[in-house]
């Protein structure tokens, strides 16, 4: 739903597919009753009908029962497609506030699958009322015409959020930006922390103040944390009269370290890369995961 609400678009209904492995073995069964259950909370919660959907059940191999993997999509309605809301950046000066509020812990993150856990690590919460009135305020900060874009923080948490909002932008180039974050705990977990309920949003600086305190009449916190095509001269020494977009950000607070893998202590250097970069790593995973190079040929000289 928060994938519909960023649009601008009012979520209408639920299309589901559970997959789950053999309801006979108890153990499948309970996942399968908890993801119908949960399911239906959120459903609940947000007003939502779910108007049909299967199952697929029985899926395991000698190896086992594959994760429990309930896959979900909801169709939305965009009343006036003037008002479409984009992901990325639209104009330098833009700022960029960042909606919702991050829980600690890394437990189900991409930045653990990689990184390992630590012992302060624990699952993302969810609020489904949250949830419900973050998206009335996307929703009415589009309608109003107050916001230049909006992208969730999901996978990856509120770095790749930002990479995309470069990438994005409505140039072939890119849009850099410079972000300040202040980090309370790990840099790690505000980083790269996937806590639901969270929108990057942009607008233009007349705007802000009324996105603010839109953002209060719905119970939400935001904060502004930086600005489309910021310089990294602000923050960096830049000899060059024109470097190329790329998005710059300064960890401000005391980090922490993990018991799992160092995640960094007293924090403040700036973390500075090229939009070229992020978009050579966005661009090659597929090929990278298949063992391909960038121009078709195979890694190792065989196909």
């Amino acid at each position: 739903t928060r994938n519909v609400s960023i649009t601008g678009a009012r979520p209408l209904g639920v299309t589901n597919c559970l997959n789950y492995g053999d309801p006979t073995r108890p153990e499948a069964f309970w996942q399968l009753s908890e993801g119908v259950r949960g399911v239906g909370d959120a459903c609940r919660a947000l007003g939502l009908p779910v108007t049909g959907g299967n199952v697929s059940l029985y899926n395991e191999s000698p190896a086992g029962a594959i994760a429990p993997t309930p896959e979900i999509g909801v169709v939305g309605l965009l009343d006036d497609v003037a008002t479409l809301v984009r992901p990325g950046w639209r104009a330098v000066g833009d700022r960029i506030l960042l909606v919702g509020e991050a829980s600690p812990g890394l437990a189900g993150s991409s930045y653990a699958a990689l990184a390992g856990l630590a012992a302060e690590d624990g699952p993302p919460t969810l609020d489904l009322d949250r949830e419900r009135r973050l998206g009335a305020f996307i929703a009415a900060a589009a309608a109003r015409g107050l916001l230049a874009s909006a992208q969730d923080v999901s996978a990856g948490g509120l770095a790749v959020a930002l990479a995309e909002c470069c990438l994005w932008a409505n140039r072939d180039e890119g849009l850099g930006a410079l972000v300040r974050l202040p980090v309370a705990g790990s840099p790690a977990v505000d980083l790269f922390g996937e806590s639901p309920s969270r929108v990057v949003v942009s607008a233009a600086p007349r705007h802000v103040p009324a996105m603010i305190l839109l953002a209060r009449q719905h119970g939400l916190p935001i904060e502004e944390i930086g600005s489309v095509g910021g310089s990294a001269r602000d923050i960096i020494d830049e000899d060059a009269d024109a470097p190329p977009p790329r998005l710059v950000v300064e960890l401000r607070g005391a980090g922490a370290t993990g018991a799992a893998e160092d995640r960094g202590s007293r924090v403040a250097d700036a973390l500075v890369v090229g939009l070229d970069e992020l978009r050579h790593a966005w661009e090659g995973g597929l090929s990278r995961a298949l063992g391909w190079d960038d121009d078709g040929g195979a890694l190792g000289g065989t196909r």
